[in-house]
């Protein structure tokens, strides 16, 4: 984070570093709390950095539940999809890069057709 307030345009961690795990959007407020505390410390402005976060999770319209039980990010109804988008937005995420990949192209593009049609809709309007 150190080198992200020296020297970076942004940060856009990914949720799997095994150092710093981001499962929610409230793990990512807990990090970007702490880089704004660096960025204090290095005499850099915390707005000039664009803020965006790798999800490493294959984003799925099957509920699945992580070992805590609740459901995992980015997964079930397009509107809890949604719904988990909006928080990141609402905590300044500018950018939030997903995973569409499936085993073929055809289910890969079929995933990317239905986070198109039935989701970024649903953002907008949040």
């Amino acid at each position: 984070m150190r080198r992200v307030a020296r020297l970076g345009d942004g940060w856009f961690p990914a949720a799997n570093n095994p150092k710093f795990t981001i499962s929610n959007p409230k793990d990512l407020r807990q990090r970007l709390e702490l880089l704004k505390i660096v960025c204090d410390e290095e005499n850099r402005n915390f707005t000039d950095l664009d803020i965006g976060f790798f999800y490493t999770e294959a984003i799925s319209s099957k509920e699945r539940r992580n070992k805590d039980g609740d459901r995992q990010l980015l997964t079930g109804h397009p509107s809890d999809i949604a719904a988990d988008i909006s928080k990141f937005n609402d905590i300044g995420l500018g950018t939030l890069i997903c995973i569409f990949q499936r085993p073929g192209l055809s289910e890969t593009i079929e995933q990317m057709e239905w986070f198109g049609r039935e989701i970024i809709p649903l953002v907008r309007e949040l």
